[in-house]
């Protein structure tokens, strides 16, 4: 399996899924997380929470199994827009 987490990210955009919070995608700069955010506002249907930018530290105290080195804390886009876990 691909490692999702690479060492430059220090925002990510993480969505609400019916089965918790995961990880989408992952950033260097923050004005990138919060385009790919904009971006993904427009592309979400309702059953997805809301999105958020979010730092480690602000991943981690939302939750901790929400560390971006666990591979089962990133999340992917289902054919019905909504964010699954993996």
């Amino acid at each position: 399996m691909a490692k999702h987490n690479q060492r430059g990210y220090k925002f990510y955009v993480s969505f609400q899924t019916t089965g918790g919070r995961c990880i989408e995608s992952g950033w260097e700069y923050r004005e990138d997380a919060q385009d790919r955010l904009r971006d993904a506002r427009k592309e979400t249907r309702p059953q997805t929470g809301e999105p958020k930018v979010l730092t480690r530290r602000g991943l981690m105290a939302v939750s901790p199994t929400l560390d971006p080195e666990n591979q089962s804390a990133w999340c992917w886009q289902d054919s019905d827009g909504r964010m699954r876990l993996r």
